[in-house]
C-alpha cells in the first residue's frame, strides 16, 4: 500500500464520525430544543404513575386510625362511629397555593411534618436510634416498628408517603398539583394519626 492509497484510506475511516460531528455541530441548537421535549415525553408516564400511587396512599390513609384510648379494647364497638379520617382539619391556603405552583415543593415540605411527628414518638416512646443513624429516616420508621407501637397499616403509609417524597424530590420531574394535594391530605392525617400515639401532655 502506497502513501497515496493509505492516506485515502485514512480519510474514508474518519469520513463518518467527523460528518457525524459536524452534523450535530450544525443542529445542536435543534437538539438542544429537543432535549426538554423528550424529557417531557419520559416524565409523562412517571407523572400519571405518581398521581395513582398518590391517590391510592391517601386512601389508605384515611382508613389508618387513631390510637385506641388507654385501657380500651382495640377492637371498635358498632354503636361507637369509627374513625374514618374524613374529619380532618383542611388544607390551608399556603399549602394549596405551594402544590398548586410547586407541587414537588408541597411534598417535600409535608415530609417534613411526617418526620417531626416520628421524632416526637421516639423521644416520647424512648426508642433507641443508634448514634450513627440519628438522620437515618428509614432507621427511624424500623425502629419504631419493631417496638411495635403502631399498627402495620400505618408503617405501610408511612413506607409509601417516603418513597414518593423520593421521587418527588429526585425523579426530575413535577407530580400534578392533584398528585400534591393529595399527598398532603394523606400526609396530614398521618401526623394525626402519629400524634395521636404520643403520651398526653407530651
Amino acid at each position: 500500500m502506497d502513501n497515496l492509497e493509505f492516506t485515502a484510506k485514512v480519510i474514508e475511516a474518519l469520513a463518518w464520525p467527523v460528518g457525524v460531528v459536524t452534523l450535530v455541530a450544525m443542529l445542536r441548537k435543534e437538539v438542544l430544543e429537543l432535549i426538554p421535549k423528550l424529557t417531557k415525553l419520559e416524565a409523562g408516564p412517571l407523572k400519571a404513575e405518581f398521581s395513582i400511587e398518590a391517590k391510592k396512599v391517601l386512601v389508605e390513609a384515611q382508613e389508618i386510625q387513631l390510637a385506641p384510648l388507654e385501657g380500651a379494647e382495640v377492637s371498635v364497638p358498632s354503636d361507637i362511629p369509627r374513625d374514618d379520617g374524613m374529619d380532618q382539619d383542611p388544607l390551608s391556603i399556603a399549602m394549596w397555593r405551594t402544590a398548586a405552583f410547586s407541587p414537588s415543593t408541597a411534598i417535600v415540605d409535608a415530609w417534613k411534618d411526617i418526620e417531626e411527628a416520628l421524632l416526637a414518638i421516639i423521644a416520647d416512646r424512648g426508642v433507641f436510634i443508634p448514634e450513627r443513624s440519628t438522620r437515618n429516616v428509614a432507621v427511624w420508621i424500623n425502629a419504631i416498628s419493631q417496638e411495635g407501637i403502631l399498627p402495620l397499616d400505618t408503617v405501610s403509609v408511612i413506607h409509601e408517603l417516603r418513597e414518593l417524597r423520593n421521587k418527588a424530590a429526585h425523579a426530575g420531574f413535577d407530580p400534578t398539583p392533584e398528585a400534591a394535594q393529595d399527598y398532603l391530605l394523606a400526609a396530614q392525617r398521618l401526623v394525626r394519626v402519629l400524634r395521636s400515639y404520643l403520651s398526653k401532655g407530651a
